[in-house]
């Protein structure tokens, strides 16, 4: 878990300058193109951002790249606090109500997108719930 990879590695995140946090199941079909990584904020895919059940907006909780250790912090921990208030969270608002928190302007990767790999070689669309036929087919001919 992000919880996890954060206490674990809280000790030497100060040798670092930047992090990309990706779903392991994640199949690209673009090229990342890096941005100035020598602001200080978070950047996100400019897909993905998803309204939430019953309004109000999301954000793609699927990769970033942050370039401030406070942030990493926030968002690697988010979900921890919510052993403290359990009810129904939607993931992307929940991410994107965390990071509004801290005042934060998000920066988009804009020519960066992907899929989802699922465990039964299925790509899927962008949405990410139904298969993408032309991707799998083309990855995964039986």
């Amino acid at each position: 878990s992000l919880n996890y990879f954060f206490n674990f590695f809280k000790t030497h995140i100060k040798d670092y300058d930047s992090f990309i946090l990706a779903r392991s199941d994640i199949f690209y079909t673009h090229q990342l193109t890096l941005p100035n990584l020598s602001e200080k904020g978070i950047f996100l895919p400019s897909f993905g951002h998803y309204p939430a059940p019953g309004g109000g907006e999301g954000c793609n909780d699927r990769f970033c790249i942050i370039t401030c250790q406070n942030i990493l912090e926030l968002y690697c921990t988010r979900l921890s606090l919510l052993k403290d208030k359990p009810e129904f969270y939607h993931a992307e608002t929940y991410l994107n109500q965390s990071l509004i928190k801290t005042g934060l302007t998000f920066k988009q990767l804009n020519n960066f997108k992907f899929r989802l790999l699922r465990s039964n070689n299925i790509i899927t669309t962008p949405s990410g719930f139904s298969k993408s036929g032309h991707l799998t087919n083309r990855f995964f001919k039986k």
